[in-house]
């Protein structure tokens, strides 16, 4: 009977976060159109929302977006090295 051993990681862990960090910058303008559209669905007929609150919710949204894409990139740039550095689409220059 062979001995069970540990199985290795397909991908260095330092990478693969590395990575991750890229695709969620990706996904982050979905996640910002999402958002930014969101007012659209707010209230009815009868429900009236105060535009100075759909104001606030709209600037809170876009200061959020623009704080989680700086950090995001400054984390990736301090990974920079565990990228891949062949593969472009990864390259974060």
């Amino acid at each position: 009977m062979k001995p069970v051993t540990e199985s290795k990681l397909f991908v260095e862990p330092r990478n693969y976060r590395a990575r991750r960090m890229v695709d969620g910058l990706r996904v982050l303008p979905l996640a910002g159109i999402f958002l930014i559209a969101m007012p659209l669905f707010w209230g009815g007929a009868e429900d009236s929302i105060k535009s100075s609150a759909v104001m606030l919710f709209l600037f809170g949204v876009w200061i959020f977006l623009i704080l989680l894409n700086f950090f995001m990139t400054r984390r990736i740039g301090k990974e920079r090295d565990w990228l891949d550095p062949i593969n472009s689409e990864t390259s974060v220059d």
